[in-house]
């Protein structure tokens, strides 16, 4: 008789604890989101890039995509340290935010954003390639082109491919290629 009650209270104080902590991780903005949310940048993530990206798949008339990898960040980390290289980061992020809606712009991985354009992708792929920010990115870019692209996967490898063309040109002759 004595145990029974004892062992309700007890689950019930658990139980409790476990709601309180779990309730204050969840209405925490710092967690909102995480598994979408790149948490230095407060873009979305690759995560969230590979769903926007699959669900893109019936709408692609008219997507750009546009692919961006920062230039010697290494450079920056192992002479000024990795807080520089972060802020170099955010900045980027910022610059990027600024062009084009929140929305479309993802930090896919370390030092590489990709921006996923809705409408008019040959705009907005401009503002964003001839911007007046003074940033040292290597960018690669391709709209959805039905004559040479099969799905959203072939465009996506035409502005890979365009991006690492660049940083190349960027790393022997600073050279751009359009």
């Amino acid at each position: 008789r004595i145990i029974t009650p004892l062992i309700a209270i007890m689950a019930s104080l658990i139980a409790t604890i476990i709601a309180v902590l779990s309730f204050r991780r969840i209405s925490n903005p710092r967690f909102k989101d995480m598994a979408n949310t790149d948490y230095l940048t407060n873009l979305h993530n690759r995560n969230a890039f590979e769903i926007d990206f699959e669900n893109l798949s019936t709408h692609k008339h008219n997507t750009g995509i546009i692919i961006t990898d920062l230039n010697d960040l290494k450079k920056i980390n192992d002479t000024y340290g990795h807080r520089t290289g972060d802020e170099y980061i955010k900045k980027v992020a910022k610059i990027l935010e600024k062009h084009v809606q929140k929305n479309t712009v993802y930090r896919f991985g370390g030092d590489e954003f990709i921006i996923l354009i809705h409408h008019d992708a040959k705009q907005q792929i401009k503002a964003v390639v001839t911007t007046d920010e003074k940033l040292s990115i290597s960018i690669g870019f391709a709209v959805y082109d039905p004559k040479i692209d099969h799905d959203l996967k072939d465009t996506f490898k035409r502005a890979d491919a365009k991006m690492y063309t660049n940083k190349k040109l960027n790393k022997e002759k600073n050279k751009f290629e359009d």
